[in-house]
Order: C-alpha cells, then structure tokens, then sequence
C-alpha cells in the first residue's frame, strides 16, 4: 500500500510538473508578441506606441493563422466649451498654427484590420481601440466621472458575415492608487464579460462598459473590442465603421437602445443623452 501511494504521488508530481512546464512555454514575452506582429507586416512606428497588453491582445485574438497586418486609422476628438466631443480637426501640412491654437486631445479612436487564414477560409479581423487622454466626465458632477454606460460599436456593409464566435472585448485603467500604470486587460469590464456584444446584429455589435467603472477621479482608461468578417460577396465594399457613445446620466440613470445599418452604428439614449466620437477604415 505505501508503495502504491509513492508510486502515484510520483506520478501526480510529475504531470504537474509538466503541466506547469508547458504553460510556461505558452507564455509569450513582449519581444515574442512583437515579432509576431513584425512578421506581419504591421509599421514599427505603431507597434512602438502599443503596449505589452496592447499587443498581446491582438496576437492572442487573432481569429486563425498567417496574420497579416493591413491597415489602420485613427481619429481624435476633445471636450469644446460646452462640454461636448468635438473632432480634433488638425491644420493641414505646412500650416503653420500658433502653439497657444493647437488643439488638446482627449479621446483617441483607432482601428486595425489583420487578415487571417482559419480552416482554410480568409477572415478579417477588425480590432476597435478607444483611448481617454483625459479623465471622462459624463457630468458636471463628480458623481459620473468614468465610462460606465459608455458602448462602443462597429459595423459593416452589406455583403459580410460577422463571426459569432470571434469576439472580444477588455479595458484597462490607470490612476495613483496603481501607480499610474495600466491595469492589466480584463474582460470584466464589459457589461458581457467573457467578451461578446451586449448587442449583435447583421451588420455590426456592440459592447457596453459597466461593473465599477465610475466614481474614480483622476482615472484614465482604454479599452479594445474585435470582431471577425468574413467576404460573402467578391464585390463587397471594404469598409468598417467605429462610433463610440459617451453617456451622459440622467439622475444617476442611463438607457439607449442600439441599431445598425450598412456601415452605421445608432445610439438613441432614453434615459440621459450621449456625445458621440467615431472613425472608419477601408481597405
């Protein structure tokens, strides 16, 4: 009898030695993540704005195999006088604009496109990034500060097929109380937290921001959703759409009912209101 018991206390110790071992190798390191998206084809210039988490999302969600970077854009929008989201409108090149006249930043929207090959079939896969350079305030208050309630959605034309499957969704946040460093990528803050939309229709979805995501001054956040297309028609338009919605609280309270069209995302607040911010990408 304790002969058999050494034997399988060996036997439990070894598997989960080569258990831990294996997961271990499963760990990717920065220069590993950024090598994956060097091989891709993506710019150095943007793979150096992004972060350790920034790209192992998009390596770890990509839909199937032989990634290939095809192109991003990136939009920029700031709080006017009277509080409101208003695009970043930049002067042309060669103009040259008075230090004091250069317009602040406060939200950043960019998307990415990859192509990837999954059971033989070509996806594409479309990663929607929100930014916040400032402290989102849906209010005067103090009380709604945050982006709970906010959404974010991406739609396209006609003629594609959103895969249900190949979703995902994380945010991250920074402030003092974690050193002003961003917070590791969590899926928890999205309203459906393993990823998926709270709304997902024929052209587009859409995820909402919740859980304890308000009520901290000072705090920064950022975030990232991805859905995967595929081209059912050759001739479809080549296109997606981003519009992200800031919600403005009634009492405390906020509701809006989503839609979509080809290309087109709708909030329509009932409760509350919203400012809105968004960006496109063609291919």
């Amino acid at each position: 009898m304790n002969r058999l018991k050494v034997i399988l206390s060996f036997i439990l110790i070894f598997t989960l030695g080569s258990t831990l071992a294996h997961a271990e190798e499963n760990v990717l390191s920065e220069e590993q993540y950024e090598q994956i998206l060097i091989d891709a084809g993506m710019p150095q210039a943007l793979i150096d704005n992004m972060d350790f988490y920034d790209k192992q999302f998009i390596v770890e969600n990509s839909s199937g195999s032989d990634l290939q970077f095809d192109g991003y854009s990136e939009s920029a929008y700031a709080y006017n006088t009277f509080g409101e989201l208003a695009p970043v409108v930049t002067p042309p090149p060669g103009v040259v604009t008075p230090f004091a006249n250069i317009p602040s930043t406060d939200l950043v929207l960019t998307m990415f496109h990859f192509v990837t090959t999954y059971n033989g079939v070509q996806l594409h896969d479309i990663y929607g990034t929100f930014e916040w350079l400032a402290n989102p305030h849906q209010s005067t208050s103090i009380s709604y500060y945050g982006i709970q309630n906010d959404h974010i959605g991406m739609a396209v034309p006609a003629d594609w097929e959103i895969q249900d499957d190949k979703y995902a969704c994380a945010t991250q946040y920074k402030n003092i109380g974690n050193g002003n460093v961003w917070s590791a990528p969590s899926s928890a803050g999205c309203n459906d937290d393993d990823g998926s939309p709270v709304e997902d229709e024929l052209y587009g979805s859409a995820w909402e921001f919740g859980g304890n995501l308000t009520d901290m001054p000072a705090t920064k956040y950022k975030g990232t959703v991805k859905f995967a297309l595929e081209k059912k028609v050759s001739t479809a338009t080549e296109r997606a759409v981003i519009k992200y919605s800031q919600s403005k609280p009634l009492g405390g309270v906020f509701s809006t009912s989503i839609s979509f069209g080809p290309a087109t995302v709708n909030f329509n607040p009932s409760i509350g209101t919203n400012d809105t911010a968004s960006a496109d990408i063609s291919w």
